[in-house]
């Protein structure tokens, strides 16, 4: 029976995971022509983190899906997210503190490239973001993009025969000349860090200041609950099986399938991209599993050998999740995850029939790894439920005599405390 919901669940949620994954979440947007024609459409929002250089499209629900390119197109928008293609100067210097130069002046290199726009008022306000790098421009009252200028550079210490970082914080200079107002400050240009919110609330109090109005930010960095902390109760359905390769023939004890309890808490990172669908998690879980098998012996009076084990860990899987909205209220995930296992006070030892205890060569239970893989539903962002499978895992890697396979499918309910 075991056997039977450890195949299931695993093609549970290998099915269930091709198609979450590959599902596309296609949302209303528009595209622009290099002719200027503004094209109503669906667009595969990506949530994209770097600045993208094509996307997929579909003119309705039922159209095959199309990739434009940059240079096939103006510009694109979906969601919160807003492209124009526009020819810059970028600064590709390195923000790796390891890579950074003694040369305090940007190292422009002229690209075309979609640019994001963070902001459209009396000024607009855009990023370009590839890795780690991230820069901003604006537009100058003439209509002109200019970059904004910051860069991190070495200088020589000599006194102390060492180097430090300086920062190049030019952008503030253009600022206050460019886009002057007399309710901004020139102390507050001067502590405004080259930041994305930082900026877009710059560019807010610009445009109100010259044009009565807030303008338009198409995206503002806000606080999401980028970590959760979940307790997480299961019921495991386990099996064990030990192998005696000394034995001729080979001799395999099968142990009885038990149904347990098992209890872990869930602390769960959210990643800020691809619109929040992919996390990291740790779930460190108490797992118990106690069974006897029996197989017969002929050097062991009545004729049987008993096996007990008596095995107890905290089980730790580190793992990738990566989920789909249904609805604002619901969600399918399907995760995959390293499983760590650390047990504690586990034995296995042999008994005759009547209960006593057979002399044999000590059988120490060492901690194992496998992987898990799973699946699950999660309601009002607050409760779960998931199956997970997990791989074989050897509890006896260790022993020269015997090998083992212990296997858990789990079905988890999760409820999320914050």
């Amino acid at each position: 029976m075991n056997k039977f919901l450890r195949l299931l669940s695993l093609l549970i949620c290998l099915s269930v995971s091709q198609q979450t994954i590959a599902q596309i979440d296609f949302e209303n947007g528009f595209y622009v022509t290099n002719s200027n024609d503004t094209i109503p459409c669906l667009i595969k929002n990506l949530d994209w983190k770097d600045n993208p250089s094509s996307f997929t499209y579909k003119l309705n629900e039922t159209d095959t899906p199309k990739t434009l390119s940059l240079k096939e197109v103006n510009a694109f928008s979906v969601n919160n997210h807003s492209y124009i293609k526009k020819t810059v100067s970028i600064d590709m210097s390195s923000n790796s503190t390891a890579l950074l130069t003694f040369d305090r002046n940007p190292d422009f290199e002229e690209k075309e490239v979609f640019l994001e726009v963070l902001f459209v008022g009396a000024s607009t306000l855009y990023q370009y973001e590839n890795g780690n790098l991230s820069r901003y421009f604006f537009t100058l009252p003439d209509g002109t993009i200019e970059p904004l200028i910051h860069k991190n550079y070495r200088v020589k210490n000599t006194f102390m025969d060492s180097n430090k970082i300086a920062e190049n914080n030019f952008y503030r200079q253009q600022l206050f000349n460019n886009l002057k107002c007399n309710s901004i400050k020139q102390s507050y240009i001067e502590h405004l860090r080259y930041a994305e919110k930082e900026l877009i609330d710059f560019f807010e109090k610009y445009n109100t200041c010259v044009g009565g109005n807030t303008g338009t930010a198409y995206k503002k960095n806000v606080a999401y609950d980028w970590f959760n902390l979940s307790i997480r109760p299961r019921l495991n359905f386990s099996s064990f099986s030990m192998l005696n390769a000394l034995a001729r023939p080979q001799q395999t004890t099968d142990f009885d399938d038990k149904s347990t309890f098992g209890l872990g808490l869930e602390a769960e990172f959210v990643l800020p991209f691809n619109n929040n669908k992919w996390s990291v998690f740790v779930e460190p879980t108490y797992q118990y599993f106690k069974s006897t098998g029996e197989n017969e012996s002929t050097h062991t009076e009545g004729g049987k050998q008993i096996t007990h084990i008596d095995y107890k860990s905290v089980e730790v899987p580190l793992g990738l999740r990566y989920g789909i909205y249904l609805s604002p209220k619901s969600k399918l995930f399907v995760d995959a995850a390293f499983v760590l296992d650390i047990n504690f006070s586990s034995e296995i030892d042999f008994r005759r029939v009547d209960g006593s205890s057979i002399t044999a060569p000590q059988v120490n239970l060492n901690s194992g790894y496998n992987f898990g893989f799973g699946m699950g539903y999660q309601l009002m962002d607050r409760y779960s439920l998931a199956v997970r499978y997990q791989t074989d895992r050897d509890l006896l890697s260790k022993n020269s005599i015997y090998s083992s396979e212990y296997n858990t499918v789990s079905l988890i309910f999760g409820y999320k405390l914050f």
